[in-house]
């Protein structure tokens, strides 16, 4: 019987030492798949942020406003910071966030220029040292992101470092890519769209809009506009057409107690005073009121122009034809502020189907004229307070300067036209 006790107890024992001794390889593993999941979902969300900052430089910059790399930096850099605000850690000491601006070479195999940015935090994960010596190798991942075709390309690029520190607290996943995280994205500039002189869309809006007011707001100011949608009804017909719409979806709605869809508007601010998101109405008038547009005389030539519906049409199709716009008594083949062009007074109902795509393509902007009151500058040939001359089709409007717009909204029928329009930004490369 004392034989079968003493092979017991040491069964026990040698159980409990086999235990010990696997213990910690336990929990070595189980805190290895802690780290590795927490380092994949951080992965994750660096390249998130990343692809957000990317994204936004890529759909806001173009031309001229890429020369100030201070601007453009800070702001695709505070974009990827916002990305991850309530996730990871944004302390400067655990950042390193670099932006590039980028031409590939006609062969796509290098690049005629690269402009690297440091943009946020305080070169501890990423040195300036280390990035000069890793750069070569990022030129390389950038050119492999892309398509091999995309010859002479404009591209940006954002390169987010993040110290990871242990999710476990554990030094021994503190090191190497267990610690830094690195996220790359890599898209093409929006192709900008090339004209003679000033770009933009042949409809003009009056410096004098102010932003729209909610539906049924009882304190509209005398000459401001209200969004122009009725509870319980819904833009119908083929005269309508609206953002997103879908058969079935109703139209966007902005009024009183209502204004979910358009969070950033705020109502009665003039259009000079504009911020990103606010809303403008623009009806169409062949005489100056307050908030009207008009559509321009398309194209105007010494041998009197066209005004057809058929050139309208045509110049309304994205990109437009502006560099073949000539109105010889004030302007010479194109457009600038302080030019004189005319309006046109013709039918616009051939236009619905190209005013139709500028909504249903995600993402396009129009730039638009803006005509100029006299109390701001310019010649009040008719004592109204504007800058235009003439009334019908002999009306005539000088150029202010020009907006960018996203098309929200239009209404069509052939008479009393109007358009709601969300502001994107001035547009200060027009001379």
């Amino acid at each position: 019987m004392s034989a079968i006790i003493h092979s017991h107890h040491r069964s026990r024992g040698q159980s409990l030492v086999e235990t010990a001794l696997f213990l910690p390889i336990l929990l070595i593993l189980l805190g290895g798949v802690v780290e590795v999941s927490n380092l994949l979902v951080t992965q994750n969300r660096v390249t998130t942020a990343a692809r957000a900052a990317t994204g936004y430089g890529a759909a806001n910059f173009q031309g001229e406003e890429w020369d100030d790399p201070n601007i453009w930096a800070v702001e695709m850099a505070s974009v990827a910071t916002n990305n991850v605000t309530n996730t990871l850690d944004l302390d400067p000491e655990v950042w390193d966030i670099y932006t590039v601006k980028a031409t590939l070479n006609a062969a796509a195999t290098a690049f005629d220029q690269w402009t690297a940015q440091h943009a946020y935090g305080n070169s501890v994960v990423a040195s300036a040292t280390e990035w000069s010596q890793m750069e070569s190798q990022i030129q390389t991942d950038v050119i492999d992101a892309l398509d091999p075709s995309h010859k002479g390309l404009e591209v940006v690029a954002t390169v987010a470092f993040h110290d990871r520190a242990s999710m476990l607290g554990l030094n021994a996943f503190n090191f190497g890519e267990l610690t830094r995280v690195r996220g790359l994205s890599v898209m093409r500039v929006a192709d900008p769209v090339t004209y003679a002189a000033c770009d933009a869309f042949p409809v003009a809006v009056s410096l004098y809009n102010n932003s729209v007011w909610p539906y049924g707001d009882p304190n509209i100011p005398d000459g401001d506009e209200e969004f122009p949608f009725e509870s319980g009804q819904n833009y119908g017909g083929e005269n309508y057409h609206w953002k997103d719409r879908d058969d079935g979806v109703d139209a966007p709605v902005y009024e009183l107690g209502d204004t979910e869809q358009f969070p950033r508007n705020v109502p009665g601010v003039p259009i000079t005073q504009a911020q990103p998101g606010y809303l403008y109405m623009t009806k169409q008038a062949t005489e100056s009121d307050s908030s009207g547009f008009g559509w321009l005389r398309w194209i105007h030539d010494t041998s009197g122009g066209s005004n057809s519906s058929g050139a309208l049409q045509d110049s309304l199709t994205y990109p437009g034809n502006a560099n073949v716009y000539d109105y010889s008594p004030w302007s010479d083949n194109g457009m600038n502020t302080f030019d004189i062009i005319p309006v046109s007074t013709g039918s616009v109902s051939s236009a619905k189907d190209i005013m139709r795509t500028h909504i249903d393509t995600p993402g396009r902007t129009l730039k638009l004229i803006v005509f100029t009151p006299t109390n701001i500058r310019g010649g009040d040939w008719n004592g109204d307070g504007f800058g235009t001359n003439g009334s019908g089709s002999s009306l005539e409007y000088e150029i202010y300067g020009f907006v960018v717009v996203k098309l929200i909204a239009w209404y069509l029928p052939g008479n009393q036209n109007w358009m709601v329009v969300e502001f994107v930004r001035w547009d200060d490369t027009c001379p």
